[in-house]
């Protein structure tokens, strides 16, 4: 009678078997990955777009308080420390004629901060400052 229980096969998995389950545990895990990165990128987007509409209301700030002869363009910087991932640009342009009302529109400028982050695109504020 032990001689009969050692002469009993013993079963496993196919090395076919093995390959499949670990091909479709491999689509479940790219699956799931690709779900939680979509997850906290749209958890993160408000914060992100409050701290972007925070930031240039600071540059916006920065650059309305100096001379006007020194608000000019400013080509993309980015900021340091905690906020790295994000950068802002200045662009001085004529004001529109709609808006003003020097005929030569010598005394005006308007003046646009654009501050940009790789998940929510970019913030612009606007305003027009006068030399007066």
């Amino acid at each position: 009678m032990r001689h009969n229980l050692f002469k009993k096969k013993i079963q496993g998995f196919t090395l076919v078997e093995l390959v499949m389950v670990i091909v479709i545990l491999g689509i479940c895990v790219v699956s799931l990955s690709l779900l939680f990165s979509q997850v906290m990128k749209t958890y993160a987007q408000p914060e992100v777009m409050q701290v972007a509409t925070a930031l240039a209301g600071q540059e916006m700030e920065r650059v309305t308080a100096l001379r006007y002869s020194d608000i000019v363009n400013e080509s993309s910087t980015a900021f340091t420390g905690n906020f790295s991932n994000y950068t802002y640009a200045v662009t001085v342009s004529a004001v529109p004629v709609a808006l003003a009302t020097d005929p030569g529109m010598t005394d005006y400028k308007q003046v646009e901060v654009t501050v940009s982050n790789s998940i929510i695109g970019s913030v612009t504020l606007k305003t027009v400052v006068t030399n007066n």
